[in-house]
Parts: C-alpha cells; structure tokens; sequence
C-alpha cells in the first residue's frame, strides 16, 4: 500500500543524499509513497506519523533530527505530521522551488511536564499534580504500565497524563499505586497548564474526556482560576449491614464514636461522613489498614462539618479525605470529594440558591474551593492554580 524511505546523513545536502552514513545524526527522509488505489484516506500522514513514533522511541539509535525536503503546497501536511519549516532549500531538483522541513528527534524524545498546586493560589499548599503532556502520535498514548511507572516516580496523591485528541484532550489519571477513573484538582491543574502554554485558547471552554466516559468542560475564571464543570455525586442514606459496617469502618480506621455522626452515606465510590465539630477537629491518627481491609465502600471517606473548622477564614463547610485503597493517604484537596460534598450541603441549606459554598480541606497542606450547585446533575468547582516546576521526563 504504501511505504516511507530514509538514510542517514551528517549533512542534508544534494551530496550527503547520495549514499547512505550510519553514523549520521540526520535520517533524511527520500519518499512518503503511497499506491494509487489507496490514496487519501489518510495512509501517507498515518505512516509518517508512525514513523516518526518508531524512531523517536528507539533508543540509542543516534538520530537526532529527521529531515526532508517538499514542495510548497505539501508544506501544510508535513507540519501536520511534526515537522517544522525551515525555509527555502539550498537544494535545486527540479525547476520548482524546494523547502526543507525537519523535526528534533531530541526534543521529541523529552515529555514537559507541570507540577501544580491545585486549589490554591500560594506555593507549597493545596493539592499537587503532576501534568504530563502527550504527543497525539506517541506510542506512550497506549503505555499504561509507563504512566504508572512515572506516577509512581512523582510519588504525588495523582499524575495525569494529556492527549490531544480531536478539538479536545483525553486524560488518564494515576496515583502512585493504580490508574482512577476521575481526579478534579488533577483536572483542574491540567487545563492551568494548557492555558498558561497556550495549547488551549485562553479566554475559551476545554473539554477533556476521561477513562470514566465522562465529559468535563474547564472554563477560565480569571486571575489563575479554573472552573471545572462535574457531575454531582450526592450521598444518600444507608441502612441495615451496611450502615453497620461502615460505622465500624469509622470506628476503627478514624477512632470517630457513635456521638460524633451527624449522617453516614454513601456516594458511588465513598463513605461519606457529617460530624459535629468537635468530632471533626478531634480526628487523630488513621489506621490505614483498617480503612483498606474494609469491603463496605470502594474509594475513600469523606469526613465533614458545616462552617469553617481548622481555620479563621469563613467557609460553608470543612472536610477531609481519606483514600488509601487507591494509595492516597490523606488528600490534601480533592475535586471529586467536593462532587458527594457541595450537594449534601446545598440541600440542607435553606436559601441562597444557587449561591456559591465555599469548601475548606483541612488537610495539612489545605486547599479551598468554590462550589455552585445549579440543581441540572452538575456541580461547578472554582480554584486557584500555581505551577511550581517543570522540566521533561526522559523517554
């Protein structure tokens, strides 16, 4: 059907194209051919594209640019495939006009990625993330066991990892230990870092979808804000074995007493929990083990409180989140979390609305969010984002 050839040269010039140098750092690439009865269905680019994947991640092989020369009305599909244009060739072929178009092999070879502090605006708070941008192309866009291997290297409460895909992005989210179908503070950090890079149109919506199947849509709400659009997850009551079963849960893996529950729930994945206030500020040390080992819940336990507990600033409502079944300890601001929490409390408040709750995470490092409950199935959630660092991971 089809087929791409290359040599490798030291120079890309009419006579370095002649013969073919294995020592050469430059794959100069002769022809992308495709047979007639299989052109323009998309063959040529999907070919180059692999290509180009295959030698990127060849380790050791010493290329570190690939090269080739096209006319001007081809110039358009090479840059599709990644290439750049670098001008006019000092090549004669012909009598029409040539221009060289190459892409850096090293560079290619290097994954940016962003570490942000999500729900916050001070450095060193809030809830941290790691964002992995992906090429559309890279064979990595299919390596699980690659992504679970780099968020475990972060050792942070999630990485996640972000594919063009069409007029969107597709986002895998992995903790330290397993891959989780949904992360808000990951979300949000993620569309902070498209904005900033200008992947993304900085006054305009982005949509992500997820592992979960679900679609998300982040918006930017100014001054290093993000608004990300969830579907809301309200607990409902329990009874029976269950309820028993997870008061035990709370009994032995938080050392909370019968006194303390104001509500137990559950969400799809979470315990979730109200406490008086004195019972919430006087939670003490986790039995992490007693958390895992129970089967009565699949994720983690929220815990919360009306007001602001832990700190002087107003809030609607205080919480934490425990998740060490997916190798969370404690997370220091969960988006999803906020999903089970935001509705719980819309619904017993009175008026207001669609008001905005404030939310305060009383985690060690803290986190705050704005929530609005609008009533259609879907909570939106406001916070702050600050990068702390970049750089690349090796490939």
């Amino acid at each position: 059907m089809g087929y791409v050839c290359a040599t490798r040269c030291t120079a890309f010039t009419h006579d370095a194209l002649e013969i073919h140098d294995h020592t050469g750092t430059i794959l100069a690439i002769h022809s992308v051919c495709v047979d007639s009865p299989h052109q323009r269905q998309g063959i040529a680019s999907a070919m180059l594209r692999k290509y180009l994947a295959l030698v990127v991640a060849e380790e050791g092989n010493g290329v570190e640019s690939l090269m080739l020369m096209a006319k001007q009305h081809l110039i358009r599909f090479y840059i599709s495939c990644g290439f750049t244009c670098k001008g006019l060739s000092a090549i004669v072929h012909g009598q029409d006009p040539w221009f060289d178009l190459a892409a850096d092999a090293v560079a290619l070879r290097r994954v940016p990625f962003t570490v942000v502090d999500a729900f916050t605006d001070v450095p060193g708070t809030g809830n941290p993330a790691a964002v992995v941008i992906l090429r559309e192309e890279s064979p990595l866009t299919a390596d699980r066991d690659w992504m679970q291997l780099v968020a475990k290297e972060f050792n942070l409460s999630e990485t996640v990892f972000v594919i063009p895909r069409g007029a969107g992005f597709t986002l895998y989210y992995f903790t330290p230990t397993t891959e989780i179908p949904l992360c808000g503070h990951a979300t949000l950090a993620a569309a902070a870092v498209l904005y900033e890079t200008g992947r993304a149109v900085r006054d305009g919506a982005i949509k992500f979808v997820t592992r979960s199947g679900l679609v998300l849509r982040a918006h930017p709400a100014g001054e290093g804000r993000v608004e990300l659009d969830f579907p809301e997850n309200e607990p409902r009551a329990v009874s029976g074995d269950r309820l028993r079963g997870m008061k035990e849960v709370l009994r032995r893996g938080l050392g909370l007493e019968e006194k303390d529950l104001l509500f137990v729930g559950a969400s799809e994945e979470d315990i979730f929990v109200e406490l008086t206030r004195e019972g919430f500020l006087g939670l003490g040390e986790v039995d992490k083990k007693a958390l895992c080992d129970s089967d009565v819940y699949e994720r983690g336990v929220v815990v919360s409180t009306k007001g602001a507990a832990g700190r002087e600033a107003p809030a609607d409502f205080s919480s934490r989140f425990f998740a060490p079944k997916v190798g969370i300890d404690e997370d220091p601001a969960c988006g999803s979390a906020h999903c089970v929490i935001a509705p719980y409390y819309h619904a017993k408040r009175t008026s207001g609305g669609a008001k905005p709750l404030v939310g305060w995470q009383n985690s060690p490092r803290g986190g705050e969010l704005t929530c609005v409950v609008n009533g259609d199935g879907r909570v939106r959630l406001t916070g702050g984002a600050v990068a702390v660092s970049e750089g690349f991971l090796r490939v």
